[in-house]
């Protein structure tokens, strides 16, 4: 399954890549288990430094959603989620993400396998950012990577 693309190289520099095009702090792909997520790759400065290949997290507990991981939002509605600041947001202000590692923002995609989602690829900053822009659209290039992945899984 997703786990084929633990050292992958080629998918390694592709999310340095855009990590360093975008300046967005951690660009990272992550696999859904029943209980936990797991990092599988990761980039960018701040993504290097905090987020490692196979550590895990334990989803939330709390059937609201409250204080979920960002990524286990997207594996649990199979949806783009994207969170400018994730201080200034009652969904999210007490985020792990936010509270421990000061990224607030946050852009995320689920990683389908047929038909089921088994993981995400995502960023997040630590400020605000248009994950849109004109120059570099890290939306864009987190969707190519998503389908380059899909196609490996």
């Amino acid at each position: 399954m997703i786990d084929n693309i633990f050292d992958d190289e080629q998918t390694q520099q592709k999310i340095d890549e855009i990590a360093k095009k975008s300046g967005v702090s951690s660009i990272l792909v992550m696999k859904s288990h029943d209980n936990e997520m797991e990092v599988v790759l990761s980039g960018g400065e701040q993504g290097k430094e905090i987020y490692h290949a196979r550590d895990k997290g334990k989803k939330s507990t709390h059937s609201d959603g409250k204080h979920a991981l960002y990524c286990e939002r997207v594996v649990n509605t199979n949806e783009v989620l994207e969170v400018q600041d994730a201080a200034q947001d009652a969904d999210w202000k007490d985020n792990e993400d936010l509270t421990e590692f000061g990224l607030g923002t946050y852009l995320g995609l689920p990683i389908e396998k047929e038909g089921t989602v088994v993981g995400t690829v995502c960023a997040l900053n630590n400020q605000p950012i248009d994950f849109e822009g004109e120059e570099y659209s890290v939306l864009d290039q987190l969707k190519k990577l998503k389908g380059e992945i899909e196609e490996k899984i």
